[in-house]
């Protein structure tokens, strides 16, 4: 009895130290905020998971538009990711107390204004693992006391409900449980729940896709951003139809899974088979080579969960004629519709019958596409929206 109540004594010793340490930490940073705001050129800080290289392409075009921005990756091997980040750390040196101390002040002294994706911890000064969704309320209160502004942005799958996805969509991807899929969907709860409780609190949250506000009615859309002048440069260098040929078709899933590939993949090697179309090589190739790939094929094919993705977007910059599932439940709320052919795994082999012996029928929309692609997704948009809800100023 004796040695566990000593035990016990030494325990709330060891939280009460942690806990000192973490209020200290805390002092440390608002005092640097307190010190820096309103001293330095405004910045602000887009992370820590560069999905789809947005981080960095949303940075890029606020830093066109006056308003210095960078780029946050934390991972567990900078080196083996596809986009580039402005700031890289290592997640085993994150981890470290030191090392979240040591960007909790970075930023505090840096930066006037972030953007939080995924509802991922920053710092999470006040937990020694604990890096659930609920840490980051402590970062982006911490952060409010050193005057740096804060938001929050989801990319898709972090906060999809695939269960209400798969009732709505007849070639959900999610409707065929796994394991996978499973723990999927226990995260995606979570984060749910903490970007509503980011509402309640006055926080804006964003969101990258128009079904996903279905999932989050008061979030707002902030469209992906792409390189549009790389990706027509290559485009036009390589225009469409170039070939007397078969038509060029590519379709490149990063997630097989969850693009239907299962679906799609027996069909498109029927058809290159019989010489209706040419299938091309989807071996996983760096993202600085997409626009090249791209510019080889006629023809891409994007997911068919209901949504168009970043590959849909990249493909009408390039004048390509893009096949995917743009289904009407999924873009109920959305400002804008791409102009996309439309097709299920049903009907995408009648459509590309078609599209072989009538390819002509089709070139008046690689115009409408690239304007549609400059009109939302060339970094613009994402902008005036990034500007408007953090109450930024327009130019600095």
């Amino acid at each position: 009895m004796i040695n566990w109540l000593r035990q016990k004594r030494r325990e709330r010793a060891r939280v009460k130290r942690f806990e000192d340490a973490a209020l200290r930490a805390d002092a440390e940073v608002i005092k640097i905020g307190d010190a820096t705001a309103g001293r330095r050129p405004f910045s602000l800080l887009i992370g820590p998971t560069n999905s789809a290289g947005q981080a960095s392409l949303w940075a890029r075009a606020l830093s066109r538009h006056s308003l210095p921005s960078q780029s946050l990756r934390i991972s567990n091997n900078p080196a083996a990711e596809w986009f580039d980040a402005d700031m890289e750390i290592p997640r085993l040196e994150w981890t470290t107390m030191e090392g979240r101390l040591s960007l909790a002040k970075r930023v505090a002294s840096e930066y006037d204004a972030i953007l939080i994706e995924s509802m991922r911890p920053l710092f999470s000064l006040h937990s020694k693992r604990d890096y659930a969704a609920d840490r980051t309320f402590d970062d982006l209160k911490l952060l409010k006391k050193a005057k740096v502004k804060g938001a929050i942005v989801f990319h898709g799958s972090d906060i999809r409900d695939t269960a209400a996805h798969a009732k709505r969509e007849p070639f959900s991807p999610y409707r065929h449980s796994s394991p996978e899929l499973d723990q999927l969907q226990i995260r995606a709860s979570e984060f749910r729940r903490a970007g509503r409780k980011a509402f309640w609190k006055g926080i804006p949250v964003f969101v990258t896709t128009p079904d996903l506000l279905l999932d989050m009615p008061r979030a707002h859309w902030l469209p992906v951003t792409i390189d549009v002048d790389n990706f027509e440069r290559e485009g036009l260098a390589r225009p469409c139809w170039s070939s007397s040929g078969a038509p060029k078709v590519l379709f490149q899933p990063s997630k097989g899974w969850l693009k239907s590939a299962d679906l799609v993949s027996p069909i498109l090697e029927k058809l290159d088979k019989e010489g209706v179309i040419e299938l091309l090589d989807s071996q996983t190739i760096p993202h600085t080579e997409m626009a090249s790939k791209i510019a080889q094929a006629d023809v891409v094919i994007d997911r068919f969960d209901g949504v168009a993705g970043v590959a849909s977007v990249e493909a009408l910059a390039a004048r390509r004629l893009v096949i995917a599932n743009i289904a009407s439940w999924a873009y109920r709320k959305a400002e804008a519709t791409p102009p996309i052919v439309h097709a299920t795994p049903e009907t995408l082999e009648g459509i590309l019958r078609k599209i072989s012996f009538q390819r002509s029928a089709y070139e008046n929309d690689f115009e409408a596409g690239v304007q549609y692609v400059r009109r939302w997704h060339d970094g613009s948009e994402s902008v005036r929206r990034i500007t408007k809800f953090l109450k930024l100023p327009e130019h600095h």
